[in-house]
């Protein structure tokens, strides 16, 4: 019996014969896997205060791919982090977003509204984290 796969191909090809360069989803390739959405609200009271982060513990043992999107202060549009906006007059950071690896269990999500010198101004980050499991890990089961 042969193993079931999933294939969609570019318009023009039929995804039961065409050429693996012209498929769209091929389910039987390793390929990146979602593995989980992290969502919550990161809260800068402003003043003295001028960041918030928030740690994700995905436990994969291994530093996987991720990408963070967040939207400040119910905007109506989500934007796509690392990101750096800053006073073209003062040069002082506005908003700053990006995120590190603490460890290869950690994704550490840094939220800025101000620099250490000028505090910050009060704001609220509204997140989604999504992290992918790598393909090359071979770290799900078949």
């Amino acid at each position: 019996m042969s193993e079931q796969s999933f294939k969609s191909a570019k318009s023009g090809y039929d995804a039961r014969t065409a050429n693996p360069k012209d498929l769209t989803i091929d389910s039987s390739k390793n390929t990146i896997k979602l593995f989980a959405d992290y969502t919550g609200t990161a809260t800068i009271a402003g003043g003295g205060t001028y960041s918030a982060s928030v740690n994700i513990s995905h436990n994969l043992g291994y530093q996987p791919y991720a990408e963070v999107y967040y939207k400040r202060d119910s905007n109506a549009y989500w934007q796509k982090a690392p990101s750096l906006n800053y006073d073209l007059s003062t040069f002082k950071i506005v908003e700053s977003v990006f995120s590190e690896r603490t460890d290869s269990n950690v994704l550490k999500v840094s939220f800025l509204t101000g620099d250490p010198l000028g505090g910050g101004t009060a704001a609220s980050f509204e997140y989604l984290i999504r992290i992918y499991i790598n393909a090359w890990e071979g770290s799900w089961d078949e």
